[in-house]
């Protein structure tokens, strides 16, 4: 949605909009993608302000995307769950929901950041840092995706909000 995208102090401010990545359904709005590496070690790191995603189901992070119809992809993000905010990733695999990971956090401060680590042949870790330095990995390996992937950012919920999740920065390392 182009009108909830905009650019202020060096940040990349994506406001909540209409729409998740889970199973059949694909419809997101605020997802930016580009190609992963496809070959050799990568890491896709961001570092984003999430303390205005205050409203149950608000989540911001990282896409991993294979493929639509059928819908094969992961969601790496922080999500407000009401009473609790935690970090998780969901998989989604020929369409249908797989994996659920997810790790509950107390007291997050406004910047957090996440990263999705691939070794070039399938399996992915997800983690979560406060600070960029000290990493928590979420669950397990993600090893359903394969390696023809893109990765991006993705801001969503189950209705629009003016709330915004305000990146710092996304890059991909090799």
């Amino acid at each position: 949605d182009p009108d909830a995208v905009s650019v202020s102090g060096g940040r990349l401010s994506l406001e909540v909009r209409e729409g998740d990545m889970l199973g059949g359904q694909a419809s997101a709005q605020n997802v930016l993608l580009k190609d992963a590496p496809a070959e050799g070690n990568w890491t896709a790191t961001t570092k984003f302000d999430a303390s205005e995603l205050d409203e149950e189901g608000q989540q911001a992070g990282l896409m991993l995307w294979h493929s639509e119809a059928p819908n094969t992809f992961a969601k790496i993000v922080f999500i407000d769950k009401g009473t609790f905010e935690q970090f998780e990733y969901y998989t989604t695999v020929n369409g249908s929901p797989g994996v659920l990971q997810t790790q509950q956090v107390t007291n997050p401060p406004g910047d957090v950041y996440l990263r999705a680590r691939s070794n070039g042949a399938g399996t992915i870790f997800a983690e979560w840092s406060y600070d960029g330095n000290e990493w928590n990995r979420i669950g397990a390996p993600i090893t359903s995706l394969g390696t023809d992937l893109k990765v991006g950012l993705k801001v969503s919920d189950d209705v629009d909000s003016d709330n915004a999740a305000r990146f710092d920065y996304f890059r991909v390392d090799c």
